[in-house]
């Protein structure tokens, strides 16, 4: 067994060998700073296009297939009409078919036969049009990159924790502001071929050319503008003429024709703007040399990011003219969290230590936002350098 030495007056204890350690509170706790900061922003731009409506351009469609006229309703063609009947016209209310329509327009020419003993016998023809259409569509995204800069305010909140020769930590909350504009400019992206096919309808019949001189230029009573009269019902025509030669009844002939009715193509832009608020809270921990501090940062940052997207795509026909427009527009705001880290120096300006300016440069990432409008789509990436200048006051 050891024997316990007594304790003599005056010797030092273990605690006062070896004190703990301990820290001055900092003279001035608190921090208030303000001023300006600079930041980046990118959007990336994904443009195409919608399909080419052909209902909206006003494409012809034609009259179609009127039909053979066969003794009722008048039959109007692109180049004339066929009707009413001639007994009909010339003697109403009587009630009697002779198979002959009077006719206005159509193209005529001569058969080289004669009808009614000596009178040339013509063919006149009509037609009308059936149109329809097709179309190809040949689309090409593009992906268009904008960055730009923005300035704007910020403010920061600090508490020091641990103020001592060695060792700085401060908590600190801020704010910031900034917000930019981003454009793709107008890119083609996509080109779309129309394509018509016509079906010409031709309805022939046999008659009578008012303007052939063996007629007389003479034009039936009330009917000034009769350029003929035809046979439309040759069955009944044949029957009540006592000089049947053989007339043959009307006709109709299809005609189809396919080709490239016109070719289209499309501009689609898009323009960006960002209201970026950012919340950063963390930490700065270093160390005091003289007039200056130099403290590393480190924190989250909760992000607001406000937009407004603007889009429009043009339709184009290939001569220039614009033939559609249609625009769209997506505003929103997007809330991410982010963290940061980066570097403060601030250097005493007033002898007591209470003013200073400061200069920090942060990396801050942040979560991607996404808008779209119509044929636009953008990512909107705010993570980038972040730095500035600001004037702070302890107290």
């Amino acid at each position: 067994m050891l024997a316990l030495q007594p304790l003599q007056a005056g010797s030092p204890t273990t605690l006062e060998k070896n004190p703990p350690v301990t820290f001055a509170a900092p003279t001035y706790p608190w921090s208030f700073s303000a001023g300006v900061t600079v930041r980046s922003i990118d959007a990336d731009f994904h443009l195409s296009a919608p399909a080419l409506n052909l209902r909206g351009l006003g494409l012809p469609r034609g009259a179609g297939d009127i039909g053979l006229f066969s003794g009722g309703a008048t039959r109007r063609y692109d180049n004339g009409s066929v009707g009413p009947d001639a007994s009909a016209a010339l003697l109403p209310g009587a009630g009697l078919r002779s198979g002959l329509g009077l006719t206005q327009g159509g193209n005529s020419y001569s058969e080289g036969r004669s009808a009614f003993t000596s009178l040339p016998l013509s063919t006149f023809d009509f037609y009308s049009h059936s149109y329809s259409y097709s179309s190809s569509l040949q689309s090409t995204s593009v992906d268009v990159s904008d960055s730009d800069v923005g300035v704007g305010p910020y403010l920061e909140f600090s508490r020091r924790l641990v103020d001592s020769p060695s060792l700085i930590v401060d908590a600190f909350v801020g704010w910031s502001y900034v917000e930019t504009s981003h454009s793709s400019g107008q890119r083609t992206v996509a080109r779309q071929s129309v394509f018509q096919r016509d079906v010409r309808h031709t309805y022939s019949y046999e008659g009578i050319d008012f303007s052939n001189p063996a007629f007389g230029g003479i034009t039936p009573p009330g009917f000034p503008n009769a350029s003929g009269m035809v046979i439309y019902d040759a069955q009944l025509y044949n029957s009540l003429t006592p000089f049947p030669i053989g007339i043959r009844g009307p006709r109709q002939t299809d005609r189809v024709t396919n080709r490239l009715y016109a070719s289209y193509y499309a501009v689609t832009g898009g323009s960006l703007d960002v209201h970026l608020n950012e919340i950063p809270f963390g930490v700065k921990v270093g160390r005091r040399f003289g007039d200056l501090t130099v403290l590393a940062e480190l924190g989250g940052l909760l992000a607001v990011i406000d937009y407004d997207l603007s889009a429009e795509s043009r339709w184009y026909r290939s001569s220039g003219s614009l033939v559609s427009r249609q625009s769209w527009q997506d505003s929103d705001a997007d809330v991410k969290m982010g963290v940061f880290t980066g570097l403060t120096l601030q250097y005493d300006l007033s002898k007591d230590g209470r003013w200073f300016a400061e200069a920090h440069g942060t990396y801050r990432w942040v979560d991607t936002a996404h808008a779209s409008a119509g044929p636009v789509r953008v990512k909107i990436d705010v993570s980038s350098w972040e730095g500035g200048l600001g004037l702070g006051y302890r107290f």
